[in-house]
C-alpha cells in the first residue's frame, strides 16, 4: 500500500505532469515581464505577439502549445519585435527569467 508523500507525489505527477508544469511556469513568467512593461512597451509586445504565425499566438492564447512550442513562441517573438521592445525584454526579464528556472530546477529535484 503507498501512503504519506509517495502517494501524494505519484497524484501530483499523475495529474500535472512535469511538461504541464514547465508550461505554468512560462506562463508565469509571460504575465510577470508584462508587467513590468509600460504602455508603449506593452503596445509594442502585442504588436509583435500577433505578428507572429497564428499556430503560435493562438496555441498560446488556448493553452495548447508544448513546452518546445512555448521556446519557439519565445524565439520568434524577440525575432519580431521591435528595437525598443527587444530592450524592454533584456532588461525587464531577466529576474522572471531566473525565477522561472529556479522553480523548474526545484520541480526536477
Amino acid at each position: 500500500m503507498i501512503r504519506g508523500s509517495h502517494l501524494y507525489r505519484r497524484a501530483w505527477n499523475a495529474l500535472w505532469p512535469v511538461e504541464k508544469r514547465w508550461c505554468r511556469e512560462y506562463y508565469n513568467f509571460g504575465m510577470e515581464t508584462l508587467l513590468k512593461l509600460d504602455l508603449n512597451g506593452t503596445r509594442r509586445f502585442f504588436d509583435a505577439f500577433f505578428e507572429l504565425n497564428p499556430h503560435l499566438w493562438q496555441g498560446f492564447l488556448s493553452a495548447r502549445l508544448s513546452y518546445g512550442e512555448l521556446i519557439m513562441l519565445g524565439i520568434s517573438l524577440f525575432g519580431h519585435a521591435s528595437n525598443p521592445s527587444r530592450l524592454d525584454m533584456l532588461t525587464k526579464c531577466p529576474a522572471p527569467l531566473v525565477q522561472m528556472v529556479g522553480n523548474m530546477a526545484l520541480d526536477t529535484i
